[in-house]
């Protein structure tokens, strides 16, 4: 027999996956060879021509096995129906498996798999002379084929997931493959793969795999989300399709490149916003949102020409959207927005809006956030800006696609006493960061009888301090000592019932007496321990500490604060008491110890706020700084604003400390290109 090299797998991939291997691989939904060639090229452990959505049809088989072959990569190949004829046409031209879509039940699986294989383990036609014997040059492979073939079965509906532990008792099936869009449909969710109907489900479907040895695997988005289901357990996972994966990429390289152009053209950036004679840029305000951190927003655009003069910058308050009307009007009559209206599209379609601020609930971030992405309108949206890391990553990829700038509100990093902070780090006057304690212990829902507002449901706010009050926590670390690589943590709701609150009746401070209760769907607590990556030059490689975060604390009001140990000194810093800062610097001498530093023109911003030491800067404060960080990168001159791919990065960080809590082990952050925190 020819010892010539052959495209085929010979059961490689069937006994790996069996072994209990991972295996990454995309779909080739092109239909193209090259297209295959190029992902087998590129490292992937298999490609899957899907014949069921993809633009090719049978034909494609016998050019896509082959290129991606010749790279030692196995095609899987899902069909468009179980016929037993196509099945086994697909299976002569070399496919190393079948993924069969659609199947709902243990008899329709039965009979699905009895086409895979040879009589009399199956019925699968008899021929020698195609690419699966090597055009009759290996007859012998009749004899290894059924042992070879790998069965991939898809779990796409309800039904299909309450018959998944019969499925998975099977033989002749591999492998239990979720199709996340579908089933996300078919259980009245659709895309919301944080719901708990879709999460409940699959986490069925993972623990029936399981129990009977066999491999489960779905299709996600990105690098990140697979190395999160890889942790789960999931392992045969695919990324993307090829047309999706080039698409992001082409995208995030052109959105690069014409950020870049931007950035070496400011006055190009400037030609479209109104300018005065005498040189003052009025960039136009949008406002989607007229709540407390609307009104917030506006009066910090309007302070920014007051504490800032030299910039030249005063912005003009253009068109305000609120979904209550009486908020809308309070926009017109006393904010000052020359326009209003209750829907936030046409704020995103005036075209004297120049720059859009995005106050709006959590559940709503990440729909109007890549809304204004596309519109190309640069936005200063609060944190978090998605729900989860896939929303926050969603939103990211449409800022990067426009070029648009962004800006997120996490407000705490602009007190003077951090950027304090930040600076000796950076210059070593603390030595080497071994490590951090932080805590944001906050009493917003202490009272038991406090309302159940949006932030107390997952499908409005997503996690509850884990999200709302945590995600400060770590991109306040992230920015003043280094990126975070790894955590381990737990999570705990203090009170699980609340009374409930309509929506837009009141805030989530409301206190409800007698009131009918709901269930509380996210968390209360949250503790982590973590690692640092390196930042600020090498002044952080090796640092761990312990994050904490509460909304239910008795005593805290606004407790945000850090202690942060070197090998030279340590700071500590606490937001209640803003305008002071403990800093030890060395470790002796006759001053050995804490001095408390007050306020000062030395600190950050402070200056522009008080004539001198010791008179307090307030929130409101932090974000006139942080309106002016953002309008001053709108407008082409230095990027010190927080950046969609810091909130990127934070967001995985929150990712990797929910994955955590829930299965009590270390998860590694995946890493977010172009997130920075300013570090060297």
């Amino acid at each position: 027999m020819s010892a010539l090299v052959s495209p085929l797998n010979h059961g490689a991939l069937a006994a790996a996956v069996r072994s209990g291997t991972p295996t990454l691989g995309t779909f080739i939904g092109t239909a193209s060879p090259i297209a295959a060639e190029v992902c087998a090229a590129a490292g992937v452990d298999w490609v899957l021509l899907d014949l069921e959505h993809g633009a090719g049809g049978e034909e494609q088989v016998r050019d896509v096995v082959p290129a991606a072959g010749s790279y030692g990569v196995p095609t899987v190949v899902r069909v468009e129906s179980a016929a037993r004829i196509r099945m086994g046409r697909v299976l002569d031209s070399g496919a190393a498996g079948i993924m069969l879509p659609r199947m709902n039940t243990a008899d329709e699986v039965t009979e699905a798999v009895r086409h895979l294989r040879y009589p009399p383990a199956g019925d699968r036609g008899v021929a020698t002379y195609n690419r699966s014997c090597r055009f009759g040059l290996d007859p012998d492979a009749l004899d290894r084929a059924n042992s070879e073939v790998l069965g991939v079965v898809q779990i796409e509906s309800a039904v299909a997931v309450g018959h998944a532990e019969a499925i998975a008792a099977l033989d002749g099936v591999d492998v239990l493959f979720v199709g996340p869009r579908d089933l996300s449909h078919d259980l009245g969710v659709p895309g919301d793969l944080t719901a708990p109907a879709f999460t409940e489900a699959i986490a069925h479907v993972l623990a029936a795999g399981r129990r009977h040895g066999k491999a489960c695997g779905l299709l996600v988005a990105d690098g990140a989300a697979a190395a999160r289901r890889l942790e789960q357990g999931w392992s045969f996972v695919g990324i993307g399709s090829d047309s999706t994966l080039l698409a992001a990429a082409v995208t995030a390289e052109f959105g690069r490149a014409r950020t870049s152009v931007k950035q070496l053209r400011p006055d190009d950036r400037n030609r479209s916003m109104r300018t005065t004679d005498d040189g003052w840029v009025q960039p136009g305000i949008g406002l989607i949102s007229v709540g407390w951190m609307g009104k917030l927003h506006s009066r910090a655009y309007q302070a920014v020409p007051l504490v800032y003069p030299e910039l030249k910058i005063r912005p003009r308050l253009v068109h305000a959207a609120d979904t209550a009307a009486d908020r809308a009007g309070y926009a017109h009559e006393v904010l000052g927005y020359a326009r209003t209206g209750t829907d936030y599209h046409d704020v995103l379609a005036d075209p004297d809006v120049d720059v859009v601020s995005i106050c709006a609930p959590n559940m709503l971030h990440r729909e109007i956030g890549v809304a204004a992405a596309r519109a190309g309108k640069p936005f200063w949206i609060e944190k978090p800006v998605g729900r989860d890391v896939g929303e926050t990553a969603e939103v990211a990829a449409a800022a990067r696609a426009a070029g648009v700038t962004t800006s997120i509100g996490y407000n705490y990093r602009h007190v003077p006493a951090v950027e304090r902070v930040r600076e000796l780090i950076a210059a070593g006057r603390l030595g080497r960061v071994t490590n951090v304690r932080a805590v944001f212990f906050n009493s917003y829902a202490a009272e038991p009888n406090g309302a159940l507002s949006w932030r107390f449901r997952r499908d409005e706010a997503g996690s509850g301090a884990l999200g709302d009050l945590l995600s400060h926590v770590v991109d306040l670390m992230q920015y003043v000592v280094a990126p975070i690589t790894e955590v381990s943590s737990l999570l705990s709701t203090v009170y699980a019932q609340r009374p409930i609150l309509p929506m837009g009746s009141g805030t989530h401070f409301a206190v409800i007496e007698n009131g009918e209760l709901g269930e509380v769907e996210n968390d209360d607590y949250v503790a982590a321990l973590i690692r640092f990556g390196t930042g600020s030059g090498s002044r952080a490689a090796g640092a761990v500490g312990t994050l904490e975060a509460s909304r239910v604390s008795v005593g805290p009001q606004c407790a945000l604060g850090f202690e942060i140990y070197g090998t030279e000194g340590s700071a500590i810093w606490n937001f209640e008491q803003m305008n002071e800062l403990r800093l030890c610097l060395g470790r002796g001498g006759d001053n050995a110890g804490y001095t408390t530093v007050l306020g000062n023109a030395a600190l950050g911003d402070y200056g522009r706020f008080q004539p001198g030491p010791g008179t307090s800067m307030s929130y409101d404060d932090l974000k006139v700084i942080e309106a002016k960080k953002f309008l001053v990168a709108v407008c082409g001159g230095e990027r010190r604003n927080s950046t969609i791919e810091e909130a990127h990065a934070d967001a995985e960080v929150i990712a990797a400390t929910a994955a955590s809590a829930r299965d009590g082990a270390w998860h590694k952050v995946a890493p977010v290109p172009g997130a920075t925190f300013g570090h060297a």
